[in-house]
């Protein structure tokens, strides 16, 4: 993962498509720098906002995720943490919120028809998604780029479940 991270140097730039048109706010055309206002404020680097990466890279990630925090013989991660980010921490109820991640919702998830309910995942406001599914040994990594020019469309509510669906299938063989 040497080309994932936060503050992307500029002979990066070539490569990551601008978000959004933003002149009212943010002074213009914002590329290359966190979309996200508040992680704007934090300097570009946020919990929640700001990681540049390419797909390659992120399904790496997704993949220590599904290996309980290993690559290859290597602990990365604690395995017991990866559970405690990726099962639903029950703080509010009815929150399909785990500490880390997003879990799959009964109706309507953005991850589609075929994850399990051990399934956890990430939204991006522009766009972006990362699910698993530990039971299906499944990662899915979506990149778009859903608020260039503006952020008025609202089509990727749609286009996120279908994908996943369409990628579980072809994988899974459903």
């Amino acid at each position: 993962m040497r080309e994932t991270g936060y503050l992307p140097r500029s002979e990066l730039l070539p490569r990551i498509p601008p978000t959004e048109v933003n002149a009212e706010h943010r002074g213009g055309l914002i590329h290359g720098v966190v979309h996200d206002g508040n992680a704007a404020a934090m300097g570009g680097i946020a919990p929640h906002a700001g990681l540049f990466g390419k797909a390659q890279d992120l399904g790496r990630f997704l993949q220590v995720m599904l290996c309980e925090g290993r690559w290859g013989t290597e602990q990365i991660f604690p395995a017991d943490g990866i559970g405690l980010y990726t099962r639903r921490a029950g703080l509010v109820d009815g929150s399909t919120r785990a500490l880390g991640w997003d879990t799959v919702s009964v109706e309507g998830s953005s991850a589609g028809r075929h994850f399990s309910t051990r399934g956890y995942g990430h939204t991006g406001f522009t766009g972006t998604t990362l699910w698993a599914d530990p039971e299906q040994d499944l990662g899915i990594v979506l990149l778009t780029n859903r608020v260039h020019p503006t952020r008025t469309d609202e089509g990727i509510k749609v286009l996120r479940p279908e994908f996943h669906d369409a990628v579980a299938e072809a994988v899974l063989g459903l």
